[in-house]
C-alpha cells in the first residue's frame, strides 16, 4: 500500500543548479523544481543516485513515506478522511 500511494523522493540543490539538473537528466531520472530539485526514485536506491552525483550539493534530503502517511493518503483518495 505504501509504495503504491506515496513516492520516495530525493530533495537536492546545489549552487550549480544547472549542472545538477544536467546530471539528473543524464541518469534518465525525472525531476521537478519546487524551490529545490525533487527527484522521485521508485526503481533505484537513493544511495545509487547520490553516489553518481559529482556536483557539490548544498541540500540533500531523502523523503521516505511512513505507513501513516500512506494511510492518510488512502483516506484522502477514497473520501474516508472527509467529515
Amino acid at each position: 500500500m505504501k509504495s503504491s500511494l506515496l513516492k520516495q523522493e530525493l530533495v537536492v540543490d546545489a549552487q550549480d543548479k544547472d549542472g545538477l539538473i544536467r546530471e539528473i537528466t543524464n541518469m534518465g531520472l525525472s525531476y521537478h523544481v519546487d524551490g529545490h530539485i525533487i527527484v522521485p526514485y521508485q526503481d533505484r536506491t537513493a544511495q545509487d543516485i547520490i553516489a553518481r552525483l559529482e556536483t557539490k550539493l548544498t541540500v540533500l534530503k531523502i523523503q521516505e513515506p511512513s505507513l501513516e502517511d500512506a494511510y492518510v493518503e488512502y483516506l484522502m483518495r477514497t473520501g474516508g478522511g472527509a467529515a
